[in-house]
């Protein structure tokens, strides 16, 4: 498969063993679809999922973050104001073993987002569309006595050397 020198010629390039090589290349050869197509484990192989493991596991998190619910609730996404790792203290309260990520998963499988917008406040007066428009000239201030090398109580003024 790698012609003739080309096993050692890898191994001057790569710095690898020749033997860790020819290894790579034997399991090519005998691998199957699998190998090839990028899987790392077999079918079925790996974490099972923590809503199967847990049956109770979503409902008891939908639960816990309607009262926090923020949004419209016809709009396709929601939010909740509570965080992932107080979520996941609030469930491990109730007896489920689960860590702040995969709450995070289990809150976008729900069509959840963490928090909303820094600008939004539900419920509050929407500003006047003119308000950050009109607002006045900050008035430009001037040096003070002391700044302007006048005498000062303390003492005359000092350059600040800039």
């Amino acid at each position: 498969m790698a012609g003739r020198g080309g096993v050692s010629a890898a191994s001057r390039i790569t710095g690898l063993a020749r033997s860790t090589i020819r290894r790579g290349l034997d399991e090519l050869e005998r691998a199957t679809g699998d190998a090839l197509s990028g899987r790392v484990r077999r079918p079925g192989g790996g974490r099972k999922k923590a809503t199967k493991v847990d049956p109770t596991l979503l409902s008891d998190l939908k639960d816990l973050v309607e009262p926090a619910t923020r949004g419209d609730p016809e709009a396709p996404l929601l939010w909740t104001s509570r965080s992932l790792r107080n979520l996941a203290d609030a469930l491990r309260a109730l007896g489920h073993e689960i860590g702040h990520n995969v709450v995070g998963d289990l809150l976008r499988q729900l069509n959840f987002s963490l928090q909303s917008n820094r600008k939004t406040k539900e419920g509050a007066p929407t500003p006047h569309p003119t308000v950050g428009s009109s607002l006045p000239a900050i008035p430009v201030l001037r040096p003070s006595a002391h700044m302007a090398n006048e005498t000062h109580p303390t003492g005359p003024a000092r350059s600040l050397g800039v």
